[in-house]
Parts: structure tokens; C-alpha cells; sequence
């Protein structure tokens, strides 16, 4: 199941009640569309790969609350509810396939240290950077951080 920009931007504006644009963003395992509102903030909306559990995405839920509420000065993502569906949605392809998905505050991925692993264990690194390229492009872009 693929979602177009224009598809996530709709399922955006009636369980979010938020307008902007969607981006389609690499992955390896989920769908991520860069999700940029009409007033500039920005969200990660994350599609799981068909047949992820719920308890999986509740349990990553979980460790973003429990992180956050340790006050460690990181920048950790949080799930944004929906207006009435909870912090999960379940989306149904056209198919009638089921697939999971969350609304998530966007932080900077730190993914050139998932670059260097990568070169280390002799994978080829290009989807984690272009990952971070993407995110520090859209930095630049919006408030005129450089890196």
C-alpha cells in the first residue's frame, strides 16, 4: 500500500485538523512523509509496514513519553492524538489492507552516526544520509540553521 502526498494530507486535515504538505521521505521499514502545517511547524507522519503489532508501536509511544518525561535535554519526538482516534490510526488501502500510523513531532534524525555504523559494519550508508540531508535541508530552508 503507497499513500500519495495528496492522500496523507487528507487523512491529516480530518483526524488532525491540520493543513500543509506532505513530503515523502526515504525509509526502510515505514512509509514517512515530512509534514509541514500551514504555520510552519513541522510532524513526521509514520506509516508501519503492513502486519506491525499495535503493542510495537505502543511500546515505542511509551519509551518517547518515559524519555521525554526524564528531562535529559534531548530533543524526543512525541506523538501527536489525533482529534479522535487516539495516537494510532488504523488506514485501509484500497485493497482492504491494514496498515498503522502516527502523527510524531519532528526532531532533527542525528543520522549521520547511523551513517558511520553503517560504513562500519560495510553497508552502504545513502539512505541514512540522505535521511539527515533532507532533515537539515528543511532546516535551512525554514529558519536559516546551516550545518
Amino acid at each position: 500500500m503507497n499513500f500519495l502526498p495528496a492522500e496523507i494530507e487528507g487523512i491529516i486535515a480530518r483526524t488532525y485538523h491540520l493543513e500543509g504538505e506532505a513530503k515523502p521521505l526515504p525509509g526502510e521499514v515505514d512509509l514517512n512523509f515530512l509534514f509541514t502545517a500551514q504555520d510552519h511547524r513541522k510532524y513526521l507522519f509514520k506509516v508501519a509496514k503492513e502486519g506491525t503489532e499495535r503493542a510495537h508501536l505502543e511500546f515505542q509511544n511509551a519509551m518517547m513519553r518515559h524519555l521525554r518525561a526524564k528531562n535529559l535535554g534531548l530533543d524526543i519526538s512525541q506523538v501527536v492524538p489525533s482529534t479522535s482516534k487516539g495516537p494510532i490510526l488504523t488506514l485501509t488501502g484500497k485493497k482492504g489492507e491494514k496498515r498503522l500510523a502516527r502523527l510524531l513531532t519532528w526532531v532533527l534524525a542525528y543520522a549521520g552516526l547511523s551513517a558511520a555504523w553503517s560504513l562500519e559494519d560495510g553497508d552502504n550508508p545513502s539512505l541514512a544520509l540522505a535521511v539527515a540531508e533532507s532533515a537539515a535541508a528543511e532546516l535551512a530552508g525554514a529558519h536559516g540553521i546551516h550545518f
